[in-house]
């Protein structure tokens, strides 16, 4: 699925896989292309007058209705909270209303009506002793009682306690409840990912988005920009999208060490996973001018981790002709 941003006159473009992820550090673009997606597809109501947003999301070449997909969009742990919570748009409460909508929960809510009404007759049966008056109450009561309800954790403590994985965890679970209720076309933010989830819990989510992706009509959007976090592989290597001064989405992994191998300084091969250890520690690199620091950065960067006991040295054995090809 090939997806085109515009802004005006600019386009930027790339194919849009199951998972996606949108590395690199020119966080302008980044923002404008996710805030441009989640526009769109979330009904944002427009300005008559011309502005950047009006039907500058093109898919496969075409404007597509802007309700063909729904947009869940996670940015922080105030929009996880706002899922797992009871509220009004939640997936909280989407997955508890289609439970109550159960056969087998219908009939225990009408138990629960039928002793209500019990209790409502003895106490009009009262009321009646002082006057024309009596109580009267919605068949909805029970309903307006569960979403008054809390959600806290199994030791009763606030959910807001929780760390980001644990909330990533749980919003995945009702995720995937949801859709096994009622299947629909999905695409899910997931921005800045890497700043509530360490680089391994990260790749813990991701093989959980993998499975979901599998068995259902859901694409992943995920926005990071923290070294050694993008998942690249073989099989995921080209869902990964780079945004810096320019825009590169990786090709398959035989692809990239073909041109790795063509282009390099001199005649020298590589393995596949000596490959993908480099693309991960460069990947928000690439296509960013400056991202080369010189010996006198790394030797005073050096001092303070020194310092600090974080120890650490830098491989320097190279070829002249490397060294050459970092010099022009």
């Amino acid at each position: 699925m090939k997806i085109q941003v515009k802004d005006y006159e600019k386009k930027y473009k790339f194919e849009l896989k199951p998972i996606t992820q949108i590395c690199g550090q020119n966080i302008i673009t980044k923002k404008y292309i996710i805030e441009s997606i989640r526009r769109y597809f979330s009904g944002y109501k427009y300005a008559e007058t011309k502005n950047r947003w009006r039907d500058n999301i093109e898919i496969d070449g075409e404007l597509v209705g802007r309700k063909y997909y729904e947009i869940i969009s996670i940015s922080g742990k105030a929009d996880l909270l706002e899922h797992i919570k009871m509220s009004k748009q939640s997936l909280m409460t989407e997955y508890l209303t289609e439970i109550i909508n159960d056969y087998e929960s219908q009939q225990s809510m009408e138990v629960i009506g039928c002793q209500i009404e019990k209790i409502f007759m003895e106490l009009n049966n009262r009321l009646n002793d002082i006057g024309n008056i009596e109580l009267t109450y919605s068949v909805s009561a029970v309903w307006d009682m569960i979403q008054k309800s809390y959600i806290t954790s199994s030791g009763e403590e606030n959910i807001e306690d929780m760390n980001g994985y644990e909330m990533y965890c749980i919003f995945f679970n009702i995720l995937e409840k949801v859709m096994n209720f009622k299947p629909k076309r999905l695409w899910v933010i997931l921005e800045n990912i890497d700043h509530l989830v360490s680089s391994e819990e990260y790749e813990e989510l991701y093989t959980r988005m993998h499975k979901i992706s599998q068995n259902y009509e859901i694409y992943f959007i995920i926005s990071i920009s923290l070294d050694r976090y993008a998942i690249i592989n073989k099989s995921t290597i080209e869902g990964v999208v780079i945004i810096n001064n320019e825009i590169l989405q990786l090709d398959e992994l035989h692809n990239i060490k073909e041109f790795i191998e063509y282009n390099y300084p001199y005649n020298k091969e590589f393995d596949s996973e000596k490959i993908i250890g480099i693309l991960r520690r460069i990947v928000h690199k690439i296509g960013k001018k400056g991202y080369l620091t010189s010996v006198e950065d790394n030797v005073v960067c050096k001092v303070f981790n020194d310092t600090l006991l974080e120890k650490e040295k830098i491989d320097y054995s190279c070829k002249k002709v490397e060294l050459a090809f970092l010099e022009t």
